[in-house]
């Protein structure tokens, strides 16, 4: 069970590294590294461009570790079943008010 909850903490602190202080400038870094292409000039415009994308954050933070292309899912269910199965769920509990992930979160169901 520790081990389970480590890899919780670890990967809010990935997620948290990564996004730093929520400003414009890593909601567009993000939108980059999701492949979406365009100028993004407000947070408005960024959390209208997140709506339709499928991506497991685990996944994401690791293929922009190495450089390489984000996987994506065509639709939310897909995400959810991939989710489930790989036990790779971030923990809701950590999502903060106005963050990007707050609109990439899917409705994982099992």
């Amino acid at each position: 069970m520790a081990k389970k909850h480590n890899k919780k903490l670890a990967i809010v602190r990935q997620w948290n590294q990564y996004i730093q202080d929520g400003a414009l400038e890593n909601w567009q870094r993000l939108l980059k590294d999701l492949g979406l292409e365009g100028e993004f000039r407000s947070k408005n415009q960024c959390r209208k461009a997140l709506k339709k994308i499928w991506v497991n954050i685990y996944d994401f933070l690791e293929a922009v570790k190495v450089g390489k292309p984000v996987p994506r899912f065509k639709t939310e269910a897909e995400l959810s079943h991939y989710t489930l199965r790989t036990d790779r769920v971030f923990p809701k509990k950590h999502i903060t008010k106005g963050s990007p992930l707050a609109n990439l979160m899917a409705h994982i169901v099992g």
